[in-house]
């Protein structure tokens, strides 16, 4: 699953600005790679050390994920966003805006590989098998 041009957001405590960029996802591993840097940040430089492995979050490291969508009336615009808690407490909000549709299937797909019930077979790490001769 890929995501583009989303906004995330990080905990005041690390002093980023708001980041845009893209969101991938596997089937063990969810990362953000921004690509537009605001001003104040070194775009050629590239990102610290430290927040290139924050942006990188294993599956299942992962303890919650919370949607929330917020209608503007007077506006009639539907914005919508995901919060990300993970096991180690990071966490990140990436905002959909006007794509309510992306959202939920994000929601969906990060749910369903994060949090397996009975479908632990169709994972790499339990569908892999060496073949018997």
């Amino acid at each position: 699953m890929r995501l583009n041009k989303l906004k995330c957001e990080l905990p005041a405590q690390l002093r980023v600005p708001v980041l845009e960029g893209d969101v991938i996802m596997t089937n063990y591993k969810l990362v953000f790679k921004p690509s537009i840097f605001p001003e104040g940040t070194p775009s050629s430089k590239g990102l610290p050390p430290f927040l290139e492995d924050y942006f990188s979050v294993p599956l299942c490291y992962i303890h919650k994920v919370d949607k929330k969508v917020i209608e503007k009336k007077k506006e009639n615009v539907k914005l919508s966003s995901l919060e990300l808690f993970t096991k180690d407490y990071r966490f990140m909000k990436f905002d959909f805006e006007s794509r309510v549709d992306e959202c939920n299937n994000a929601h969906l797909r990060i749910n369903f590989f994060s949090f397996p019930e009975s479908e632990m077979q169709d994972i790499f790490a339990f569908k892999f098998t060496l073949p018997l001769p």
